[in-house]
């Protein structure tokens, strides 16, 4: 009994030095880059990669003076002004990329957006929204004034 537990030690080690690493001998390493864009509009406000980092949601005003979200695919070379976005600030997205979340001061609103299109749905009141954050879960996380707590 006594052999089998000693030879099990290795073993019982290299599992949790495996795991206390977070698999990472395993995983490749990708090398960071940069990523230059010029951005339609002038004063970009505030932007989010998408969690599979394939898109690029960010407000800019538009030609007319208004704050737009706009949507980038990384892979292409233009930005899209999202319809019904007006008056957009502080875009998040959703676990699944599937939708981006963002604040209208202006309505004092927190909205949606989904990504593959259609309008903009309201999801509540938020009366000074400066950002959000999204679970898998489907929650959306924010304090909805500057100065209160979540």
């Amino acid at each position: 009994m006594l052999n089998a537990m000693h030879s099990a030690r290795p073993l019982l080690l290299v599992g949790v030095l495996a795991s206390l690493h977070g698999g990472s001998l395993l995983r490749a390493q990708v090398p960071p880059y940069t990523l230059a864009l010029t951005l339609p509009g002038a004063g970009t406000w505030c932007a989010d990669i998408s969690p599979d980092g394939t898109k690029l949601a960010f407000t800019a005003v538009n030609l007319e003076g208004i704050p737009v979200l706009y949507l980038r695919h990384l892979d292409k070379g233009e930005s899209v002004g999202m319809s019904g976005t007006e008056g957009a600030a502080y875009p998040f997205w959703s676990p699944d990329n599937r939708y981006i979340g963002f604040f209208v001061p202006t309505e004092q609103k927190l909205k949606k957006v989904a990504v593959g299109g259609g309008p903009p749905v309201t999801l509540c009141q938020a009366e000074n929204g400066k950002g959000g954050s999204w679970n898998k879960q489907g929650d959306v996380i924010f304090a909805p004034s500057s100065d209160t707590g979540i």
